[in-house]
C-alpha cells in the first residue's frame, strides 16, 4: 500500500490543467485580467532587480505576465479579443507593405505558446514585428513619420536599422513614440550632436550605432555620460559605405587647404623690380582672369567641402542650404579684401579691379557648384507619387 501523500504533494485538479505561466504566477482558473495584474504586482515587488531580485527572474515574470494577460483576455471574451487583435494585425500588415515598397524588410516573431494554448487559428493574428530595416538615400523624415503614425501596432519593435538614410535630428523626436525600441542603427545618417539629448531621453534604448554620422566624439561622450547603460557604437566595419563618404570628405578638405595655401603664396610673392608683361584677352587683362579663376576654384572647393560635411543638406534643393552659400560668398569676399589690403606689405600693389575680379570668381565658383548639386539631388526632391496602402 503506497504511503500517504503529504499536504505539499497534493495538487488541485484544476492546477494540472493550467498553462505553465499561470502556475508560475500562482493564478487559479478561471481567471480575469484583474487577477493577472494583481498577481504580477505582488510578485514584481519581490522580483524587481532594485529590490534584490535576479534580472532573469524578473524578465521571466514579465513574459509570464504578457502571456497570462492575453490568455485571460481570450478566455474572458474571445470575440472582443479577436476583434482587437485583428484590427492591430491589419494595421501591421499595412506597415509591412509600405516598408516593402520603400525597399526595406521586417523580421516577424511568432508566439509559439499561442498555437499551443489558444489554438493554431489564433496564432497568426498575434505575430509581431520585432525588427525593421530601412536603409539608403530614399529613406527620409517622412519614412520615420510613417512608423511613428503606426506606433500602436509596433509595440514589439526592438531593432530599427536606418543606416545610410537621409534622416536628421528632427526624425529622432518621431522615433520616441516607438517605446519598445532597444537597438537603433543611425550609421551614416545626418544625426548630429544636437540629437544627443533626444537619444538620451529614449529610456528603452540599449544600443545605438552612430559611426560616420555627424555625432562627434564629444557628442558621444556626452551621450555616454547621460546614459551609462547605453552602448554607443562609433566605429563601423571596413567595408561600410560611410567610410568611403568620410574618406572623400577628408581628401576634399586636404585639397582645399593645399589650394588655399598655394593661392596665398602666389598672391603675396614679392615682385619688386620685376617687370611682367600685361597681355590681354580681348579687353580683359589676363591677370584679372587669373584672379577670377583662382577664386572660382577656391569657392567651388569650399562649397563641395560644405556639401560633404553639412548635416542639413537634405533640407534644401542644393547640397548646402542657400544661407550657408551666401555666408561662404561673404567670407570669400572678406578674405579677398584682406588679401588685397595686405599685398603692399610684400611690395605689391592694391588694385580695386583685382578685388572685383575676385568677387566675380567667387560668384562663378558657387554658381557652378549649385548647378551640379541641383542636377545630382533633383531626383530626391521630386515628390513621390502617392501609393494607396493595401486594405
Amino acid at each position: 500500500m503506497p504511503p500517504p501523500s503529504s499536504a505539499a504533494d497534493v495538487v488541485p485538479a484544476a492546477e494540472d490543467e493550467r498553462p505553465d505561466f499561470l502556475v508560475r504566477l500562482g493564478i487559479l482558473l478561471p481567471c480575469t485580467v484583474e487577477d493577472v495584474e494583481a498577481a504580477y504586482r505582488a510578485k514584481a515587488m519581490l522580483a524587481h532587480p532594485d529590490r534584490g531580485g535576479a534580472t532573469e527572474t524578473f524578465l521571466q515574470l514579465q513574459t509570464d505576465y504578457e502571456r497570462a494577460s492575453e490568455y485571460a483576455k481570450f478566455q474572458t471574451s474571445r470575440r472582443g479579443w479577436l476583434a482587437a487583435n485583428i484590427e492591430r494585425y491589419a494595421e501591421q500588415e499595412q506597415v509591412v507593405a509600405e516598408i516593402g515598397r520603400l525597399g526595406g524588410s521586417v523580421e516577424m516573431q511568432t508566439i509559439d505558446w499561442v498555437a499551443r494554448d489558444l489554438g493554431p487559428d489564433f496564432a497568426q493574428v498575434l505575430d509581431r514585428v520585432v525588427a525593421i530595416r530601412l536603409t539608403g538615400p530614399a529613406i527620409d523624415h517622412s519614412s520615420v513619420q510613417m512608423l511613428a503614425r503606426h506606433s500602436s501596432c509596433l509595440g514589439a519593435l526592438k531593432r530599427l536599422d536606418l543606416s545610410q538614410s537621409r534622416i536628421g535630428n528632427g526624425s529622432l523626436e518621431a522615433l520616441k513614440s516607438l517605446s519598445g525600441l532597444q537597438e537603433l542603427d543611425l550609421q551614416g545618417t545626418f544625426v548630429s550632436d544636437r540629437g544627443v539629448q533626444t537619444l538620451a531621453s529614449m529610456s528603452g534604448l540599449r544600443r545605438v550605432g552612430l559611426a560616420h554620422s555627424f555625432v562627434t566624439w564629444w557628442g558621444a561622450l556626452r551621450l555616454r555620460s547621460k546614459r551609462p547603460d547605453l552602448t554607443v557604437q562609433m566605429r563601423c566595419p571596413k567595408q561600410h559605405p560611410a567610410r568611403a563618404a568620410r574618406r572623400s570628405y577628408r581628401w576634399m578638405f586636404n585639397l582645399l587647404l593645399l589650394y588655399f595655401a598655394a593661392m596665398v603664396t602666389a598672391t603675396h610673392i614679392p615682385l619688386s623690380g620685376v617687370n611682367l608683361p600685361s597681355p590681354k584677352f580681348g579687353l580683359v587683362p589676363l591677370d584679372k582672369l587669373a584672379h577670377v579663376g583662382l577664386y572660382a576654384g577656391l569657392a567651388f572647393l569650399a562649397s563641395w567641402v560644405l556639401a560633404l560635411r553639412n548635416p542639413d543638406q537634405t533640407s534644401h534643393r542644393l547640397g548646402v542650404p542657400g544661407i550657408k552659400l551666401l555666408l561662404l560668398w561673404l567670407l570669400l569676399g572678406a578674405w579677398a579684401i584682406f588679401d588685397e589690403v595686405t599685398q603692399p606689405l610684400t611690395n605689391r600693389t592694391y588694385d580695386t579691379y583685382d578685388l572685383l575680379a575676385d568677387a566675380v570668381g567667387a560668384t562663378l565658383g558657387i554658381a557652378l557648384f549649385a548647378a551640379i548639386q541641383f542636377i545630382r539631388l533633383r531626383p530626391f526632391q521630386q515628390s513621390p507619387r502617392a501609393i494607396p496602402l493595401p486594405r
